[in-house]
């Protein structure tokens, strides 16, 4: 999860200035960097959501007798 929350945030600060051109070879240009951007956040939005479910599994398992 670390990771993928990484990469989107290198990501996202690309996004925020001037695109050098070593990052424009490696990552693509603005808007691919925006649509892989957007696949980030889906993933981190399923992966966040099944986390909240294995949590609410575990803790209902906790508390039942």
């Amino acid at each position: 999860m670390l990771q993928l929350l990484e990469t989107a945030y290198s990501h996202f600060h690309l996004l925020s200035g001037k695109l050098p051109e070593e990052a424009r070879i490696r990552y693509g240009d603005k808007q691919q960097i925006e649509e892989r951007l957007a696949t980030l956040a889906g993933e981190l939005k399923a992966l966040a959501a099944s986390q909240v479910g294995n949590l609410t599994e575990a803790l209902e398992n906790e508390v039942s007798p």
